[in-house]
Order: C-alpha cells, then sequence, then structure tokens
C-alpha cells in the first residue's frame, strides 16, 4: 500500500468501520504504518484477556468509555 500524505497534518483521527472479518484490522495497521499514526484495536478496547484461562472477555461498560476517553484526548489515531 502506498499514500502520499502531507507532512504538515497535524491531526487524524480515523475510525473503521465494517463487518466482521472484513479486513479492519488488517488496513488499519497498514494505515497506522503508512501515516505513522498510532492504532488502537476495536477487539482490545471492548474485551480483555482472562486473567486465569484462554480467551477473554468483556470490559464493563464503564472501563470500556475509560479507554474511549483517553484514546479520544489523542491528536492522532486509529481505531
Amino acid at each position: 500500500m502506498a499514500l502520499f500524505v502531507s507532512r504538515e497534518i497535524k491531526k487524524m483521527k480515523i475510525y473503521i468501520v465494517g463487518t466482521v472479518a472484513s479486513g479492519k484490522s488488517t488496513l488499519a495497521k497498514g494505515l497506522s504504518k503508512q501515516l505513522q499514526c498510532p492504532y488502537f484495536s476495536l477487539d482490545d478496547i471492548v474485551h480483555k484477556s482472562k486473567k486465569d484461562s484462554y480467551g477473554n472477555e468483556k470490559r464493563s461498560v464503564a472501563e470500556r468509555d475509560e479507554i474511549f476517553q483517553e484514546i479520544l484526548k489523542r491528536e492522532n489515531y486509529i481505531i
């Protein structure tokens, strides 16, 4: 993927949406690398690893919202 981006971009907030297994994470990771913009996985925001077993569990609404609010304070991000 080749992108031509002006170095004068000061703020970049990108939220990628799509159906399950449509390539959202792959696109976000590629954009993150090309644009040098931090990427946050929606799966990691909504879920957390289980402490004593395999798999993950859903975060509480309060915990999820706190994580989102911290990301939204940033000047640049890709979710």
